[in-house]
């Protein structure tokens, strides 16, 4: 869609000719074409929603819940949905978060887990501590 927009703003071609060489509708077309010319200096990204979390903060996130996995403390839902609030918070990132129960929303939650399909969030199995204490590099590998 961007290289469409491009090229008719560009006049390298028109609408029609973009819309069957780049394949999307010309009334969509239309529609990006007139927004981008109204805002020229605004993101390129289409949609209406954006991410809280920086590209250098998302990665750091999945470390830390993959790092807690290890240790055996998986997080549920909501117990990431309050961290993901105080990341955001101590970080002065702008949200859109509930201040009231100081939590993420579930399409935010919802949207990071997309982007990182190789997280899971469950509610944790219960393990004893004894299974945890005979868990060690040293009982695991003879």
């Amino acid at each position: 869609m961007n290289q469409a927009v491009d090229a008719v703003i560009s006049g390298q071609v028109g609408y029609m000719m973009a819309s069957n060489r780049f394949n999307v509708p010309s009334s969509t077309l239309e529609r990006y074409v007139q927004k981008r010319r109204k805002n020229p200096g605004a993101d390129k990204t289409s949609g209406k929603y954006h991410t809280v979390f920086t590209a250098e903060q998302e990665p750091e996130l999945v470390a830390y819940l993959k790092d807690m996995q290890k240790q055996l403390f998986g997080m549920t839902m909501k117990e990431f949905r309050r961290l993901a609030y105080q990341l955001a918070e101590k970080n002065n990132c702008s949200h859109k978060f509930n201040k009231t129960l100081e939590m993420a929303g579930e399409d935010g939650v919802r949207g990071f887990l997309t982007r990182h399909r190789d997280l899971s969030l469950r509610k944790p199995e219960a393990t004893s501590g004894a299974r945890a204490m005979g868990f060690n590099r040293v009982a695991v590998l003879p």
